[in-house]
């Protein structure tokens, strides 16, 4: 697991877990991005209860 730390909305320092693979994943896609104005969309589907909201707060975390 990858700890990925980040600044919560009170401002204080925090963190989770990530799997690596996904981490660099998503720092392969925020690199490819960074270069291109335009906005995006990442459609998250699953069941209910599988942790969608969770992996969907973690993507934008990392993202940003």
């Amino acid at each position: 697991m990858v700890s990925v730390d980040f600044k919560n909305s009170k401002g204080e320092e925090d963190s989770y877990y990530m799997e690596p693979r996904l981490n660099s994943n998503l720092l392969d896609i925020k690199k490819k991005l960074k270069d291109y104005d335009e906005d995006y969309v990442l459609v998250i589907d699953g069941r209910e209860g599988s942790g969608k909201s969770v992996f969907a707060l973690q993507v934008a975390k990392r993202m940003d």
